[in-house]
């Protein structure tokens, strides 16, 4: 690893193989005699001079659906039809899975007659009812013109206690009628609620999507046997999505709810997207000494290759606004590559081009941040960089 110390040295070592291969290759010809360098003319110069920038934290993390549905089915059956696979975009309420539901049909039935039964009963019920009733009342009324006789005298008692003994006999059925029928009536409660029942586990063989979005797992084929809580198939929102990075215990207090944050998806391409601190896990995972930040994302419903094209599983980096810093920075077009090192033209007092190694940081749109090589005040050439060579004069 590079570190602070030893970078100085090894960018001092190799610019100076890069001069020596330079010089060999024709600044010095084989007489002795030195070739002048070409002046390239058209050159754009920029003083460097520190600027203030954010101050970032930068985390790297995985792109996961906000809302993310495990359709599971809640009876045992087996599985009749799949209408759904993976990547199908799906929307609220379709059918995803059809499940055999001849034996929930039969238990239907067998409630619906139970409920046709209780039905009839209830009719002869009230049948009932009235004709113990009319008795009831017939009863009544031979029984007080009796007790008038009675009371004159004028029927013996045998013939007062047979009418008396009709009366009872007639209002006894009557109660047992009208309790006959609340007893129907609670078993019309029981036979209707049986029903409900019956219905809703028939609904229950056909598993709806939950919300829109696609399907991104599905774990079962036909012929499978469902079993309550089994997940089948997986249905992710494809409205709103995070990236869940990680951020270490000695920098979480840096971070606070509903921060900016600037997402890069390289899935996605090299534009930024805006996003905000969402969520702070407030457990720290021991094991890494680090905590889970959750960043929302604000995809642009204008731009397909983010609303079409995210999904969960994607790499991606989150630079988090931690406060401000002074920082060098050019123009990302002034950076030369040199094998697996970068370089940056300086343009001395004299009008010559030196080349020399930098080394990089952070990127600020279309400039970039030199955190060592460069002194703020000097001058870097950001045009025609192509046609600079070390020495070269330019105007």
């Amino acid at each position: 690893m590079i570190n602070k110390l030893t970078w100085p040295l090894l960018a001092f070592t190799l610019m100076g193989g890069s001069l020596m291969l330079i010089s060999c290759g024709g600044e010095i010809k084989s007489d002795g005699a030195r070739v002048e360098q070409p002046v390239v003319t058209g050159v754009k110069v920029i003083p460097v001079q520190p600027q203030t920038v954010p101050e970032y934290l930068e985390g790297v993390g995985t792109v996961k659906s906000i809302n993310t549905s495990v359709v599971s089915s809640k009876v045992m059956a087996t599985i009749r039809e799949i209408r759904a696979k993976e990547g199908d975009r799906v929307h609220a309420g379709q059918v995803l899975l059809v499940l055999d539901d001849r034996e929930l049909e039969a238990q239907l039935s067998k409630a619906r007659a139970g409920t046709s039964e209780v039905e009839q009963a209830l009719v002869e019920a009230d049948y009932g009812i009235r004709a113990a009733d009319a008795n009831r009342q017939f009863a009544a009324a031979t029984y007080n013109r009796f007790k008038d006789l009675y009371d004159k005298r004028s029927v013996s008692p045998h013939e007062f206690e047979e009418v008396e003994s009709k009366y009872k006999g007639a209002e006894a059925t009557y109660q047992a009628m009208v309790a006959r029928k609340a007893q129907i009536q609670a078993k019309e409660k029981q036979v209707n609620a049986d029903t409900v029942t019956a219905q809703t586990l028939v609904s229950y063989s056909r598993l709806t999507a939950p919300s829109d979005g696609i399907v991104t797992q599905r774990n079962v084929d036909v012929g499978t046997m469902a079993t309550p809580g089994m997940p089948l198939i997986v249905v992710e929102d494809t409205a709103n999505y995070r990236l869940e990075t990680v951020v270490e215990d000695a920098e979480i207090n840096r971070i606070k709810l509903n921060d900016p944050v600037q997402v890069q998806i390289d899935a996605l391409g090299p534009a930024a997207i805006q996003g905000r601190v969402d969520e702070i896990v407030p457990a720290s995972d021991p094991a890494t000494r680090t905590n889970i930040v959750k960043v929302s994302l604000s995809l642009e419903r204008g731009k397909p290759n983010q609303t079409m094209q995210i999904r969960s599983g994607l790499y991606g980096k989150a630079l988090l606004v931690i406060g401000q810093k002074k920082a060098l920075l050019v123009p990302r077009k002034s950076i030369v590559q040199q094998g697996q090192l970068e370089a940056i033209y300086v343009v001395d007092g004299s009008n010559i081009a030196h080349l020399r190694l930098v080394k990089t940081g952070k990127s600020y749109g279309e400039s970039i941040e030199v955190l060592a090589g460069l002194m703020a005040g000097e001058k870097v050439a950001v045009e025609k960089v192509e046609a600079l060579r070390d020495g070269t004069q330019v105007r």
